[in-house]
């Protein structure tokens, strides 16, 4: 954790757990669940923290190492916060390539009206 917080400032650290901390609200951790959260929820929720995300790193003009760190301390919030490590996997995979990385993609289903 030491070289993530040379690399970030605590306005990035305070944004991965935003992120992350609205991310849960929605779907919370399967073991913390209260109830079942809907598929359609859950796109809802990665959409908004991909679109933030990118929207943060861009207006931050964040470098590709400071991208990287900002990803590394979603994964460690996401963990933290007890959601399976093959989850967490995949969604800071998806995070690093459709916000992190080139210009911004838009999700459309995530958008996609019943």
């Amino acid at each position: 954790m030491g070289l993530l917080r040379l690399l970030v400032s605590g306005a990035v650290q305070a944004k991965a757990s935003a992120l992350v901390a609205g991310f849960a609200r929605v779907c919370p951790a399967p073991e913390k669940a209260p109830r079942n959260v809907t598929a359609k929820a859950v796109e809802k929720a990665l959409d908004e923290l991909y679109l933030e995300a990118g929207r943060f790193a861009r207006e931050q003009k964040l470098g590709v190492l400071r991208r990287a760190a900002f990803a590394k301390l979603i994964q460690n919030e996401l963990i933290g916060l007890g959601y399976p490590v093959d989850l967490v996997t995949k969604v800071v995979n998806a995070l690093t390539v459709n916000a992190l990385v080139g210009k911004p993609v838009h999700i459309p289903e995530a958008n996609k009206k019943d």
